[in-house]
């Protein structure tokens, strides 16, 4: 399991992600660049049973790599978010749903969603994400961070709808410079929290 410490924001319409990038308050922090094609999708059981534990179940190709991972809420406020997270490489959902007990995920979760009779398909996201490996400076040991800028569309049911966002993401360190540096951030790219989940917004369409 990894406790997944991360905020979300949409940008303002006076920035653009070139426009963040190329800002001196992360340039100096930027320690490597990634580039990922993401296709995802969303599933849950007839009867809700991720829903009803704050959960998301999804499998995700990134760059053509297949990622099962299960998510269960602990906290939310605002743009910050607690999760448990659980993920296996995977040529499958049902692949993943096997495996994924054996890196701690809940198993009966797992065991009633293997019921391919109730796992039905709930939406999708498809898009490019701009990865930034980021090094915040501290008095004592330097806070590791993964700033994802994200581009693309949800669909849902044939119906398409275009989004932008950045997720800030806790690796290593202190986690009180995290959410101070958090903090500057948001303040300093005047940024909008984002309180809803890409599975929640996608949903919506």
């Amino acid at each position: 399991m990894i406790l997944e410490l991360e905020y979300k924001w949409t940008l303002p319409d006076t920035c653009t992600f070139s426009a963040l990038c190329a800002d001196e308050m992360l340039t100096k922090l930027v320690c490597a660049r990634h580039e990922i094609d993401m296709l995802g999708r969303y599933y849950d059981t007839k009867d809700t049973l991720f829903q009803r534990n704050r959960g998301t179940l999804r499998f995700r190709k990134e760059n053509g790599k297949g990622i099962a991972c299960i998510k269960l809420t602990r906290e939310k406020s605002g743009a910050s978010a607690l999760r448990e997270e659980y993920e296996v490489e995977a040529e499958h959902l049902i692949d993943g749903l096997h495996k994924l007990p054996d890196v701690g995920a809940p198993y009966e979760l797992c065991i009633q969603a293997l019921d391919e009779d109730m796992i039905y398909l709930l939406c999708e996201t498809n898009y490019h994400r701009t990865a930034l490996e980021i090094s915040i400076p501290s008095d004592s040991e330097p806070t590791m961070a993964e700033l994802a800028l994200d581009a693309g569309v949800f669909c849902r049911e044939n119906r398409r709808q275009s989004f932008q966002e950045i997720e800030l993401e806790f690796k290593s360190g202190n986690e009180a410079v995290f959410h101070l540096f958090c903090e500057q951030f948001e303040q300093h790219f005047h940024l909008i929290p984002q309180t809803r989940s890409k599975l929640a917004r996608a949903m919506a369409v």
